[in-house]
């Protein structure tokens, strides 16, 4: 648990547990996942290292991820916006 790059849940009271709550895998076996908790979406190589993030704000509200098959374009639904974000 923590805030830090590849942790989830910066709740450190062990109460709650928040996340992550949305996975994708793309073509290459590139793993995303939400960290609500922290506002951002986690990148991750296939054997679980840490790759990098994107920052979704202050909204902890996490709808779908979605990656299109050819383009590689990373589809995030977050409170009431969709975040499109380019080959990432």
């Amino acid at each position: 648990r923590g805030v830090a790059n590849g942790k989830f849940d910066g709740n450190l009271s062990g109460k709650t547990f928040f996340g992550p709550n949305r996975m994708a895998v793309d073509a290459e076996g590139k793993i995303y996942a939400s960290d609500p908790f922290s506002s951002r979406l986690q990148k991750f190589a296939a054997n679980g290292s840490y790759l990098g993030q994107f920052d979704l704000g202050t909204t902890n509200l996490f709808g779908a991820i979605a990656i299109h098959p050819d383009t590689g374009v990373l589809y995030v639904a977050s409170g009431s916006r969709i975040h499109v974000i380019c080959p990432y």
